[in-house]
């Protein structure tokens, strides 16, 4: 490198660093530690720092939106259908080979002298054994796993605080320290003094698009999004987790799970009673996680990356589709996924032609893991496939009315509204003709699916031949009380509790969805899957951040397209301020939600919240559950929405019609092989 260039990264250096040591550190005294019950605002202020550079880091981000739509994508899908999979991966593996000295020095200067012996040894294994770093046999036949050392978690180590938030184009990083320490990094990487090095961090946009685009795909504020789930990754670096979990697992060091009891179907049972052997249950709570299990079998593509044209993965089967379903011109077209039929082997075969129509639990989208995967079960049994957003969901409220959803039988109306357009859209397009209909949903999906079936009876627009509802809450009060009761269990946590619990769960659920995991049968124990072994209160936090994660992006919609500010807000929510606003919204739980926001919007006080749960829930349907013959539910007889009464209600209203699984919480049973083939089984009985 010329000398003028070391002059230039040499300035640099000094400029950054005084700028880093100015912002990071400071003699004041530190401010008083905040304190639960916890929301994600204020997780996401007090870890990543806070942001006075909100617009400009927002613009930032939008720069990396554009690099990762119109540069990485184009050249990605050239770059990996040229490339296998595999020498993809061999490329990254020399790249972070050749990064070693700057994880060697900052492994050193953070005293983690075992850190630095194992990076040393990786380097010299790799760099021999493994072709000059193409592969890694220090991990696959020695043990020694990558650290995630570098320098902005040396800082860390010294006390050196994350400073403000700030989003540089290209860099991973998401605040000052980090960011000043990727200079280090960088000067310290072989790459940056070799010729034509340019291509290796090609490689290196290109493997990461698929995780960007999956990290902000459906999100109503991607750039919040994204600072989450970067925020979550670092923590798990700078704690060594992931290198600490691999060295556990290899010594079988992991704590053990609780014994599989024997499932006793419940006395004076009349539905069918599934129980799931092996399953291991942890409780209602904690097992309500394994739903994240739940995701398409046919998923990476070992040979190309998801962006090649070869790619096989089932994602890429989606036509992603868009229909009017407002008279308002001024609104957005709703977006659906379709997935026509599969082939018959038997050319000459004529199958009968079958539709699934799937409404994803509350916020939901089309294009979620479980969506996808209810999607794949019915393909792989001949079906063509449409997948909607769910009503509660910020893209089908502003596609609809603008109107706050949360009142089921107006949410119901409109889904049955825009399925009967989306029909005719497919219908137009010679896509279906007259095919067999299912339609199903979970959660809130499935509430909404049993309240179109009471008024599909009345007037039938759709021609559905299958109502299959899975999980659905009964009694919507009932069910609101128990999701806010779950934001109040971090009452209690101090921050570094708080830290602590959300880091070691968010890095189970990762590492355990980190390959493709098959359907659990006891029958094969390759397909066990590990549950996460997290406490109650901490499963009841992950829980409670997916709720109020989907009432933040309503409110943020809601309050972006209104001309006057939302009752009792008053922070800003502009294109470049936000912050503040969603740490005033943080802890807004369902009751809040309906009370503050639903009810006004519909002239409607406090006093009638009761009117509207009786109006929502499964009881002012009950006719229909009972005498309509095309109804078939699934449920888990400890799902944590439900109670005793709602048990009993279910029960002997469906009769026979229903089928209870003895394990699961919410959706947690239904990664289990059990599950899905009682899913096509409801779908397809006379």
């Amino acid at each position: 490198m010329r000398l003028k260039h070391w002059n230039r990264l040499f300035a640099a250096v000094i400029v950054a660093g005084s700028l880093f040591l100015g912002a990071c550190r400071s003699t004041e005294p530190e401010p008083a530690q905040p304190e639960g019950p916890w929301s994600t605002a204020q997780l996401i202020g007090d870890l990543s720092g806070h942001d006075p550079l909100e617009g400009f880091n927002r613009s930032m981000f939008e720069v990396d939106c554009v690099i990762m739509d119109y540069i990485a994508r184009p050249l990605g899908w050239i770059w990996t259908s040229v490339l296998p999979k595999p020498i993809i991966d061999c490329i990254e593996n020399a790249c972070h080979n050749l990064a070693f000295p700057g994880r060697l020095v900052s492994s050193l200067g953070s005293a983690e002298f075992e850190c630095a012996g194992v990076e040393t040894g990786r380097f010299l294994l790799n760099s021999t054994v493994g072709i000059a770093g193409l592969f890694d046999p220090a991990k696959h036949w020695f043990h020694l796993y990558k650290t995630d050392a570098d320098f902005g978690r040396m800082f860390a180590t010294w006390g050196i605080g994350p400073g403000f938030r700030l989003i540089i184009p290209g860099s991973r990083h998401i605040n000052l320290r980090d960011d000043v320490g990727s200079i280090f990094d960088y000067l310290l990487d072989i790459r940056t003094y070799l010729p034509y090095s340019s291509w290796a961090y090609v490689n290196n946009v290109v493997s990461l698009h698929p995780q960007f685009v999956n990290v902000i795909k459906g999100s109503a504020d991607p750039y919040r999004t994204y600072v989450m789930m970067s925020l979550l990754n670092r923590e798990l670096q700078l704690e060594k987790w992931y290198y600490d979990y691999a060295k556990d697992v290899h010594y079988d060091r992991l704590p053990e799970l609780p014994p599989a009891r024997v499932a006793v179907r419940p006395a004076g049972l009349t539905g069918r009673y599934k129980a799931l052997e092996g399953y291991h249950s942890l409780g209602p709570v904690a097992d309500t996680l394994r739903a994240i299990y739940y995701m398409p079998q046919m998923d990476r593509d070992f040979w190309y990356a998801r962006l090649s044209i070869f790619n096989s993965d089932f994602e890429d089967k989606i036509h992603n589709r868009k229909v009017t379903v407002s008279d308002d011109p001024d609104r957005p077209r709703l977006k659906y996924g379709f997935f026509d039929a599969p082939k018959p082997k038997d050319k000459d075969e004529v199958p009968p032609e079958k539709l699934a129509i799937v409404i994803p639990g509350i916020g939901g989208t089309y294009n979620s893991q479980s969506a996808l995967a209810t999607a794949e079960e019915f393909y792989n049994h001949g079906y063509a496939v449409v997948v909607v957003d769910n009503g509660f969901n910020w893209r089908f409220m502003t596609a609809t009315d603008g109107q706050f959803p949360g009142y089921t039988p107006k949410d119901a109306a409109k889904m049955r509204d825009a399925l009967g357009k989306i029909l005719a859209d497919l219908r137009e397009d010679g896509k279906i003709n007259n095919p067999r209909i299912v339609l199903t949903g979970w959660s809130m999906g499935a509430l909404e699916t049993c309240h179109i079936a009471a008024m599909e009876e009345k007037e039938n627009t759709l021609g559905i031949s299958r109502y299959l509802p899975l999980n659905p809450p009964a009694d919507l009060l009932e069910a609101i009380k128990q999701a806010d009761h779950f934001t109040s269990l971090t009452k209690d946590w101090t921050f570094e509790e708080a830290v602590d619990k959300v880091t070691e769960g968010a890095g189970q659920q990762y590492v355990l969805t980190d390959r493709v995991v098959p359907p659990f049968d006891p029958e094969d124990p390759e397909t066990f899957s590990r549950p996460p072994l997290v406490p109650e209160d901490t499963a009841g936090f992950f829980i409670a951040l997916s709720l109020q994660g989907c009432i933040g992006e309503l409110l943020e919609k809601a309050q972006r397209e209104s001309d006057e500010p939302l009752p009792g807000i008053t922070a800003p929510c502009t294109m470049f301020n936000r912050e503040d606003f969603y740490r005033e919204i943080g802890h807004i739980g369902f009751g809040e939600y309906i009370t503050r926001f639903l009810f006004p919007q519909n002239g409607k006080t406090a006093d009638d919240l009761d009117q509207l749960a009786s109006e929502s829930g499964l009881r002012a349907v009950a006719k229909t559950l009972r005498e309509n013959k095309s109804v078939r539910m699934i449920h888990s007889w400890d799902d944590i929405l439900i109670n005793d009464a709602d048990k009993k209600f279910l029960d002997e209203t469906l009769g026979d019609r229903i089928t209870w699984f003895s394990n699961g919480g919410h959706c947690g049973a239904f990664y289990t092989k059990a599950f899905r083939d009682e899913l096509i089984s409801r779908a397809e009985e006379e």
